[in-house]
C-alpha cells in the first residue's frame, strides 16, 4: 500500500484570497502571513468582516470559489460524496448540512495538523476566512447573488491538481466478490492497447462502488510479462486471481492507485513514469465485505504528458509488521524508520521501470501514511546526521476513511545519512471499535494483517533526484 506515495503532488504558489506562510526548516515552526482579499476578507486571521462593502455573501460571489475548490471533487455526481455540492441549486439545499460538517472538522476531510510542522499543499485545507464566510451565508439564508456578476473571493487552488484524464480504460468486467471471505484480494488484468511510448503523470482508478472498494493498487505490465500475467490469470476460473501484496510478478511497477480519502494527483515535480507499446495494467483490488455485496466494475484512469520525460519519481517506503496492540489499550506505538542513500550515478532514460531510483539522497515532495480503523496519531519527521529533527506530517487525530498523500509546498532537501523515521499510534480501547452490520464490535488483540479489521503501519516519502 505504501506505492500510493507515487503519486503525491508538488507544492503551489500564492493566489489572492488564501493565507501564505514561511517555515524556519531548521526549527520547524511556521509563521503566518497576513493579507487582505479583494473582498475585503482577512485571510490570515479568524476575524472577518461580511465584505468590504458590508452587502450580504452571496453564493456566485464569495461561497461558489470556496465550495468548488474545497468539495466539489468530492460532492458531485458520480463522485465519493453522499451528494452533490455543484450550483446553487444543490449548495442551498446541503448548505445547513455542509456547514455543520466544516465546523465540526469533519469536513473537508483534512486530517494534518501543519501549523508547526511542513506547510502543506491541498486543496482540502479549508481556511479559516472560507468557514466564516460560509456561515455567515447560511446564517443569511443563502442568497443566490448574480450568476453574471464576477466572484470577490480568489481561493487558492493547487497548481497540481489534475484536470480531465488523458484515457480511461474499463477493465470490461463485473465482479462480484466472494461472499464467504469477509476481506478479499483479487487481481485482474487489463489490455489498455498501448501502441507507443506512453508518459505517465498520474494514475488511479475508478469505480461503480466505492464502498466496497478498500483499496486499489495499478501495477504496469512491461511487455516481455504480460505472457506470464495472462497465464495465471487463465488458470483462475473467473476473472483475475487471489493476490496478496502485489501481482506476484516480478518486473512489475506500482504506478498509482485507490485508498479511502486520496485523489488522483500528479507525480513529483513533472517526472513521469514511461511505459512501454504492448504494457498491460494489473488491478490489485482489496474488497471488504462489511461495507456492501453489490459487484464491482473497475476502470484505470490516467494522465499523459504529450512530450517525452526522462525524470523519474522515486518513493522511499517505510514499513513495520512487527506489533501487537493489546486489547483495551487506548494507546499503542510502533516505530517506522528508512535510511536516505547517496546517489551513486545521476538517473537517466531507461525503459526498464525498475530503473527508477528509490530512497537517493535529493528533495522530498510529500509523505503517505497508512493505517486502519483504530489509529489515533501518526508521526513522520526527517533526522539529519547533526541529531537535529524535522517535522515532515503530524495527524493528530486519525480517520481511516480520511487518509492520502500529502504534498509539501516547498520540498525539503535530504541528505546520505540523513534518516526518515515516524511512529504509527492506535487506540484500542472499547470506544475506539469499528460497527459493523450496526454493532460495535468489542476490542480484540490486533496485530499486522491483510484484512481490513486487522492493523497496519506502513509510510514512506516522495523524492525526486534534482
Amino acid at each position: 500500500m505504501v506505492c500510493l506515495g507515487l503519486v503525491l503532488p508538488a507544492g503551489c504558489g500564492d493566489t489572492v484570497g488564501s493565507s501564505s506562510g514561511t517555515q524556519d526548516t531548521a526549527t520547524g515552526e511556521s509563521t503566518e502571513a497576513t493579507g487582505e482579499s479583494s473582498s475585503g476578507v482577512e485571510t490570515g486571521e479568524t476575524d472577518v468582516e461580511t465584505t468590504a462593502a458590508g452587502e450580504p455573501v452571496t453564493y456566485y460571489q464569495h461561497i461558489q470559489p470556496i465550495l468548488d475548490a474545497r468539495c466539489v471533487a468530492c460532492h458531485k455526481a458520480g463522485a465519493v460524496g453522499p451528494f452533490s455540492l455543484e450550483g446553487y441549486d444543490n449548495a442551498s439545499m446541503w448548505g445547513e448540512v455542509a456547514l455543520e460538517a466544516v465546523e465540526d472538522g469533519t469536513m473537508p476531510p483534512f486530517m494534518p495538523d501543519d501549523s508547526n510542522c511542513q506547510p502543506l499543499e491541498d486543496f482540502r485545507k479549508m481556511e479559516a476566512w472560507e468557514r466564516d464566510l460560509l456561515a455567515q451565508w447560511v446564517a443569511q439564508g443563502e442568497p443566490e447573488g448574480d450568476a453574471n456578476a464576477p466572484a470577490e473571493v480568489e481561493v487558492e487552488v493547487p497548481k497540481t491538481t489534475l484536470g480531465e484524464p488523458t484515457r480511461v480504460f474499463d477493465a470490461g468486467l463485473e465482479y462480484t466478490p466472494n461472499d464467504a471471505e469477509e476481506d478479499e484480494y483479487r487481481c485482474f488484468l487489463l489490455d489498455p492497447a498501448i501502441t507507443d511510448w506512453t508518459f505517465l503523470q498520474a494514475v488511479s482508478i475508478d469505480t461503480n462502488n466505492w464502498s466496497r472498494v478498500h483499496h486499489a493498487i495499478v501495477y504496469s505490465v512491461p511487455p516481455e510479462l504480460v505472457g506470464a500475467a495472462q497465464a495465471v490469470d487463465a488458470e483462475t476460473p473467473g476473472p483475475g486471481w487471489d493476490c496478496y501484496f502485489g501481482p506476484g510478478l516480478d518486473g512489475t511497477l506500482a504506478v498509482g492507485g485507490y485508498s479511502p480519502g486520496a485523489v488522483p494527483k500528479p507525480y513529483d515535480n513533472g517526472t513521469t513514469i514511461p511505459i512501454a507499446a504492448g504494457t498491460q495494467f494489473i488491478i490489485e483490488t482489496h474488497f471488504h465485505q462489511t461495507y456492501n455485496q453489490d459487484p464491482v466494475s473497475l476502470a484505470v484512469t490516467t494522465w499523459e504528458h504529450d512530450d517525452v520525460v526522462t525524470r523519474y519519481p522515486q518513493w522511499l517506503p517505510m514499513f513495520n509488521s512487527n506489533f501487537f496492540i493489546p486489547a483495551g489499550e487506548p494507546s499503542v506505538t510502533a516505530p517506522l524508520a528508512a535510511d536516505i542513500n547517496s546517489v551513486d550515478q545521476e538517473p537517466v532514460y531507461d525503459p526498464d521501470p525498475n530503473a527508477i531510483k528509490q530512497g537517493k539522497e535529493g528533495l522530498i515532495w510529500g509523505v503517505d501514511f497508512h493505517m486502519h480503523l483504530r489509529g489515533k496519531t501518526a508521526k513522520v519527521e526527517l533526522v539529519r546526521t547533526d541529531g537535529t529533527r524535522e517535522c515532515l506530517l503530524w495527524v493528530p487525530r486519525w480517520r481511516d476513511e480520511w487518509q492520502g498523500s500529502y504534498a509539501f509546498k516547498q520540498p525539503v532537501m535530504a541528505k546520505a545519512g540523513d534518516r526518515i523515521e515516524g511512529t504509527c499510534e492506535w487506540d484500542n480501547s472499547p470506544d475506539n471499535q469499528p460497527w459493523v452490520d450496526g454493532v460495535q464490535l468489542d476490542p480484540v488483540d490486533l496485530y499486522w494483517g491483510f484484512d481490513a479489521l486487522d492493523e497496519m503501519c506502513n509510510g514512506g516519502v516522495s523524492m525526486t533526484i534534482d
